[in-house]
């Protein structure tokens, strides 16, 4: 670490402090050149650039870092460690910083990266390998609740109602009715906006089961999942992992 750096970090706040215990890189020997920047493969869609993210956390705003979408948008591909002339490991601190976020109840709204999180290693814990089909549908059931309906209207509108209703007949033939009858008015209980409300998030729930035959017929998924030996000392490592008892 350079001298400069050193000095920072005694003006710096706690976040900086906190991170670098959390996660072993170092916020402040970042020098902003933002090679991180360049070659990250998400900096176009995310809030905030890793370089920018990395300046939040100098500058102690800690709200503004906890509460980003770029820390759950990493996709820990190394990219930015692998550029930067001072090795800052930035996926190791956004994995301290998701923690953190989650621990605050300051997860950014619209996110479904930690229900992801929380069903795989649910799988992992309870199974010792991952069951796919049962995590897509605990994934896709316990995400339903976030989808944002205003925002994703626009999108909605672009594609056709036969396009995905297809795919839902061919895999499930009363389910796909639901769909049909909801967007030919049929249920007439329900409001418009209602309507398409329902008939989007069926959409969404549904959206990839027309891979499914295809991939169970090629081995790719197995309908019932195999389970591994050892659950207790699965959980034990668990565990130690969250800083508990063995």
């Amino acid at each position: 670490m350079s001298a400069a750096a050193i000095r920072l970090e005694r003006v710096g706040g706690g976040l900086a402090r906190e991170v670098k215990t959390r996660s072993g890189a170092s916020p402040m020997s970042c020098f902003q050149c933002a090679k991180c920047s360049s070659g990250c493969p998400v900096a176009s869609r995310a809030d905030v650039k890793p370089h920018e993210l990395v300046r939040l956390i100098q500058m102690d705003q800690r709200r503004a870092v906890l509460g980003s979408r770029c820390i759950w948008e990493c996709t820990s591909c190394q990219t930015c460690v692998t550029r930067c002339p001072q090795k800052v490991d930035i996926a190791g601190m956004n994995d301290a910083l998701r923690a953190m976020s989650l621990e605050a109840g300051m997860v950014t709204p619209g996110t479904a990266v930690p229900v992801f999180n929380q069903v795989f290693l649910k799988a992992v814990r309870e199974r010792g390998r991952v069951h796919e089909v049962g995590l897509m549908v605990q994934y896709k059931l316990r995400t339903l609740s976030q989808i944002s309906w205003n925002a994703s209207l626009a999108s909605a509108r672009q594609e056709t109602m036969a396009s995905w209703r297809d795919g839902v007949l061919r895999l499930f033939a009363d389910a796909g009715k639901v769909p049909m009858m909801i967007t030919k008015s049929n249920l007439s209980s329900l409001g418009p906006r209602v309507r398409r409300m329902v008939a989007f998030r069926l959409r969404t729930l549904f959206a990839d089961a027309d891979k499914a035959p295809m991939m169970i017929a090629k081995g790719k998924l197995s309908l019932f999942g195999a389970r591994v030996r050892g659950k207790a000392q699965r959980k034990a490592m668990f565990r130690r992992a969250a800083g508990g008892n063995p």
